[in-house]
């Protein structure tokens, strides 16, 4: 890639804020509860037809199904089973056949609970953006602006003379400019470590104090740098 051109890039991940744990070398996107645990989907007629993959999925330590209550507002777990499984299928398909508006979804949610002494590294990566020589700390994309990114600023901030012109956005509780993504000069991500002893329980977002900065230069692109926001899903190069 040609080092001294900048070059066009489309940011992927619409949460800066997301929290990770390291579990043997491999970055897991993870969701603060004070539970401790990581929840996946899993195709659930693999798991009725496939022994040997619901053999594995146990063995990996997912234990527990994930059930949405109410107006998914709130949710439960039950010991897993091929039973509990196919009662979610069958009822998946129930609703599907009831409503002509209604498409199941092929995949059921699983939890697998992690120990502290699981992890290696447990940080929240926060990602804010510099372009046109203003540091801007809230992104997010729009299908509205293909190739561009919503830049949401508070009322009180006007840079209308080098962005355009300031927009209330109707879905997001702040005023916002759109930029291509190819006007974006760094993009700086920063991992805010929390203490690995609180994994778990309740309060276990809170941060140590140490950080650890990362600087993607769009004018001078580092491979190296670029791989660490790639892994963390937070922006893909075109």
């Amino acid at each position: 890639m040609d080092q001294t051109t900048k070059i066009s890039m489309e940011i992927n991940l619409l949460n800066t804020r997301s929290h990770f744990v390291i579990v043997e070398n491999e970055i897991i996107d993870y969701a603060p509860t004070g539970r401790g645990e990581l929840l996946d989907y899993f195709d659930v007629e693999k798991l009725l037809s496939d022994s040997n993959f619901y053999n594995s999925v146990v063995s990996a330590g997912y234990n527990e199904i994930h059930i949405w209550l109410d107006d998914f507002s709130r949710s439960t777990s039950k010991p897993i089973s091929k039973h509990l499984i196919q009662d979610y299928l069958d009822n998946e398909i129930a609703k599907e056949k009831k409503r002509s508006d209604y498409t199941r979804y092929p995949k059921i949610g699983l939890i697998k609970k992690l120990k502290s002494s699981d992890i290696s590294e447990f940080y929240q990566l926060y990602i804010y953006i510099y372009i046109k020589g203003i540091r801007i700390n809230e992104i997010a994309r729009s299908g509205e602006y293909p190739g561009s990114v919503m830049l949401c600023v508070g009322p009180d901030e006007n840079y209308d003379s080098l962005l355009g012109k300031k927009e209330l956005s109707r879905y997001l509780d702040s005023f916002y400019y759109v930029q291509p993504t190819s006007a974006i000069d760094k993009i700086v991500g920063v991992k805010k470590y929390h203490d690995i002893s609180k994994f778990g329980a309740i309060g276990e977002n809170y941060f140590t104090g140490k950080e650890e900065e990362f600087v993607l230069d769009m004018h001078n692109f580092d491979e190296n740098i670029y791989n660490f926001f790639r892994k963390h899903n937070a922006l893909e190069i075109k």
